[in-house]
């Protein structure tokens, strides 16, 4: 998928499991981060912060409005391309060059 619009109050497990499950399994498995716009009525900076840190890579508040989903889901859609750069810089060396044949 290229962006999940992640709920945050779910039964079972809610979004901040399902999130760091998310990117535990990204991480195990190398496959390129996802970008997620945690959706949630939960707004407060602390609350916004504790998202990020599970891996959101935005945040829409309840009730959404269009225009702020879609200003979300660009927002996420940077940052995940953003990290991935970054992961790929790693994984390839400080300098971004290919790492040398051993």
């Amino acid at each position: 998928y290229d962006v999940v619009l992640m709920d945050m109050q779910m039964p079972v497990w809610d979004g901040l499991q399902s999130m760091r499950a998310m990117r535990r399994a990204e991480a195990e498995t190398g496959r390129p981060r996802t970008a997620i716009v945690a959706l949630t009525a939960d707004a407060m900076a602390h609350q916004i912060e504790e998202q990020r840190a599970a891996g959101a890579d935005s945040h829409a508040a309840k009730p959404i409005q269009l225009t702020q989903l879609l200003a979300a889901i660009d927002i996420a859609l940077e940052a995940a391309g953003a990290a991935g750069d970054a992961g790929d810089a790693a994984a390839d060396g400080a300098d971004g060059a290919a790492p040398a044949a051993a």
